[in-house]
């Protein structure tokens, strides 16, 4: 049901796996004149063209929103999964596919990564995971590992629930 393992990385990486590091991961000159082959870009991905995602309502952000003011982040995180799969018109089938990601709504994402961010006070979002990503040199397992998802090198099931203030920043929303 969530999006761990190679699901997230193509959200992150916004297309298919082996294209992620032209878009986020770009060669820059270190100190040394050496040319690292991963990396970090400054600039943010371009957003994709949509054509067959849609967009949310006021009204289908307002549950999320409530959740998440009232602190029910567990809640939420299902509530941003299911957002997420209506959005992309796959409810019914209750998982996403590379072109779903590759035509996921950049707004819709902005939206989405704006309400854990303010909810958590910069803790909890997607740009807070693009962070880490980044910071882990665009390598998945680093950002598993950052998140706590990959504990003694094994991913952990999401469905565990955990006070969020033993979380790791950047832990949720562990379904985006």
């Amino acid at each position: 049901m969530f999006l761990r393992g190679n699901n997230l990385k193509n959200l992150i990486a916004r297309g298919k796996p082996e294209r992620h590091r032209g878009r986020f991961c770009q060669k820059r000159q270190t100190e040394t004149g050496a040319l690292p082959s991963t990396a970090v870009a400054d600039s943010p991905p371009q957003p994709q063209p949509t054509t067959r995602a849609g967009t949310a309502t006021p009204k289908e952000y307002a549950r999320l929103q409530k959740l998440l003011a009232e602190c029910q982040y567990e809640e939420a995180d299902r509530e941003t999964w299911r957002l997420m799969l209506r959005v992309a018109g796959v409810h019914q089938r209750g998982y996403f596919e590379i072109r779903d990601f590759e035509e996921f709504p950049a707004t819709v994402l902005g939206t989405i990564d704006r309400l854990w961010l303010e909810a958590s006070e910069g803790r909890f979002g997607l740009s807070v995971q693009r962070q880490i990503y980044r910071e882990e040199d665009c390598q998945y397992d680093g950002l598993g590992a950052r998140l706590g998802w990959i504990v003694a090198g094994k991913w952990l099931k999401a469905s565990n629930p955990r006070d969020h203030r033993e979380l790791p920043a950047g832990n949720l929303p562990s379904a985006a």
